[in-house]
């Protein structure tokens, strides 16, 4: 998913395990941004991480 530019790296406050993982998994994200593939195709503006969502919300959540 990752080569496809399907998914994210995902980037939490804390506890994400990668194993022995981590450097593959973010070369092979950013080769996918560089190529433009998947959701990387848009602007880069456009694209909003899971993490900037999450913490979006929950400051929409926290005003309501």
């Amino acid at each position: 998913m990752l080569k496809a530019g399907l998914a994210a790296v995902y980037e939490a406050k804390m506890g994400a395990e990668f194993g022995d993982f981590e450097v593959e998994y973010r070369k092979t994200e950013e080769r996918a941004k560089r190529k433009r593939r998947g959701m990387w195709a848009g602007k880069p503006d456009e694209y909003e991480s899971p993490r900037d969502y999450k913490t979006r919300t929950a400051n929409m959540n926290e005003m309501k």
